[in-house]
């Protein structure tokens, strides 16, 4: 995070087209977006993120607020760009199974999955093992480090929908991680 008075003149500066200060904000702030997208759209978060970071920066003239309202600004900015990422992949899912079926040949096609992703292991654990949904509570709450009130403004769900989401993903992965490691000892 930057200072409070850094932010501040960054944050102007990049309101008026500096694209050095708009690369300051970018810098600070995108290693949490593409962590946060990864929960998301996998190994596609560095595109949607880049989509996000577009719009941030059309939104920046008229966005008002400090340091703690531009990192909920930009987390919902991301979370709508992958929302509309997710819709794309509906329809261009659906356009390769008619492509596929209209120009099919005798050998069969194999789509491989998008590439290696380079995310924390407590990131991988929320995606393997917590719907989405729960995922993001999470990821929002700790390792971003919103208060619950945040979360439940960025997420649409009243607080105590929040704090119960998070209590029971925590629960669950707790259950899950102490059931591995006990088979791992032979128990």
């Amino acid at each position: 995070m930057l200072a409070s008075e850094v932010f501040t003149v960054v944050l102007e500066g990049a309101r008026k087209g500096d694209r050095e200060d708009l690369a300051t904000l970018w810098r600070y702030y995108n290693p949490a977006i593409v962590r946060y997208l990864s929960i998301f759209v996998g190994s596609d978060c560095d595109d949607v993120a880049s989509e996000a970071w577009i719009a941030i920066a059309r939104s920046l003239p008229s966005f008002a607020g400090d340091e703690e309202s531009f990192r909920r600004f930009s987390i919902v900015v991301a979370k709508r760009k992958a929302i509309d990422y997710s819709r794309g992949a509906i329809v261009r899912e659906r356009r390769k199974d008619r492509f596929s079926v209209a120009y099919a040949r005798e050998e069969e096609i194999t789509v491989q999955e998008g590439g290696t992703d380079n995310s924390s292991e407590l990131l991988n654990l929320l995606k393997v093992h917590l719907p989405p949904e729960v995922a993001e509570v999470i990821f929002l709450r700790y390792v971003l480090e919103f208060a619950v009130s945040e979360v439940a403004e960025i997420v649409s769900r009243s607080p105590e929908a929040v704090r119960t989401a998070s209590h029971r993903g925590l629960s669950r992965l707790r259950d899950r991680l102490l059931r591995e490691d006990l088979a791992d000892i032979g128990i």
